[in-house]
């Protein structure tokens, strides 16, 4: 949730801590955190930041010579929260203040990035203090690295930085609560610990992370049932067709049938002769099938999710379904065909 202040006589993110300090209180509240931009705020949209690293000059070429950072502000227990593994180094903690030296944590793409094949904890870089109107910059010490987060896309990672909220004016308003129940029952219980200290304090964009994310995929699901509904029409007006195929197939070897039943073949190898005709050709149809299946994979990655877009199972499920709608669409015409008299065949 966003939970906004108006007390003016206050830094927002040291009123967010008290408001931290009392939600981490309230029974059934397992962590809490407060972050700047929370995943999929905005959509595309964040806060980017220029990065300067220790060695190189300290002008705007340098700077812009370097990845844009993902700005991110976060509080202690935000990661626990978010359950944000800390892969190298440490979480914020309440000895990260305004007085304290400056330090920062990155992502694990921005630790590759910036400093390939090289530890990033204690590494320095200098970015933007945020304040407004100065236009300063200041050091920062890496004191963590941690695992990548989609803020802006399920399917975009950005190089994330975290500036601790006692070191930046910047606001940390998204409310972040795990809870070991439902969330929503304790939500009132978490407004009225925000309006005991700020009875004017607006409390906003209410949402459990799974909701969000749902949110984000459904354009996807959209596409993915309309992609399902004609996929459904096609096999359905396929299997029509195949059955049109094979009738008129058996119609046309109706008299090889007869000679074939009048030199003494059985019922079962008639229709084993039919079957086997069919079946050769659709295994050429399905071979060629999933081929070009394979070869539109790369158009099919931006709608899965959680999905290999070459999953064996789906392509063994397709061709057990085809295999079997072929084996009924083939066994009634040859089968009808075995059943009919050879003389009276061989007559027309």
């Amino acid at each position: 949730m966003a939970i906004e202040p108006r007390l003016e006589a206050r830094p927002v993110n040291a009123w967010m801590g008290d408001l931290l300090a009392r939600v981490s209180d309230v029974p059934g509240v397992e962590a809490s955190g407060a972050l700047y931009l929370r995943p999929l705020a905005l959509g595309p949209i964040g806060q980017g930041t220029l990065v300067t690293l220790e060695g190189q000059p300290e002008t705007p070429d340098a700077a812009r010579g370097n990845p844009l950072l993902n700005y991110q502000v976060a509080t202690p227990g935000d990661f626990a929260a978010m359950r944000i593994p800390i892969v190298r180094g440490r979480d914020f903690s309440a000895a990260d203040s305004a007085q304290s030296p400056r330090v920062a944590i990155v992502s694990e793409s921005t630790a590759e990035r910036l400093w390939p094949g090289q530890d990033a904890i204690r590494k320095r870089l200098r970015t933007s203090t945020f304040e407004r109107g100065t236009g300063r910059w200041a050091w920062r010490e890496v004191v963590g690295v941690v695992r990548d987060v989609r803020y802006r896309a399920l399917t975009e990672v950005q190089f994330d930085m975290y500036d601790p909220a006692a070191q930046t004016p910047v606001a940390a308003t998204d409310l972040i609560v795990r809870t070991a129940g439902p969330p929503l029952p304790l939500l009132a219980e978490i407004e009225r610990q925000a309006r005991a200290l700020d009875p004017r304090a607006i409390v906003s964009r209410v949402a459990t992370l799974d909701a969000i994310v749902s949110e984000a995929r459904a354009p996807w699901r959209f596409v993915a049932w309309v992609m399902a509904i004609f996929a459904g029409l096609a096999f359905l007006l396929s299997t029509v067709g195949l059955v049109s195929l094979v009738a008129l197939d058996v119609a046309n070897r109706r008299r090889e049938i007869a000679i074939r039943s009048a030199l003494g073949a059985g019922r079962q190898a008639l229709i084993g002769g039919v079957l086997r005709s069919v079946h050769g050709r659709v295994a050429v149809g399905g071979l060629a099938g999933v081929a070009l299946a394979a070869l539109g994979t790369r158009m099919l990655r931006g709608l899965l999710v959680g999905v290999h877009a070459l999953d064996w199972r789906t392509y063994v499920v397709v061709c057990v379904a085809v295999a079997v709608v072929t084996l009924a669409d083939s066994y009634i015409p040859a089968r009808r065909a075995a059943r009919v008299d050879p003389l009276s065949l061989l007559r027309e």
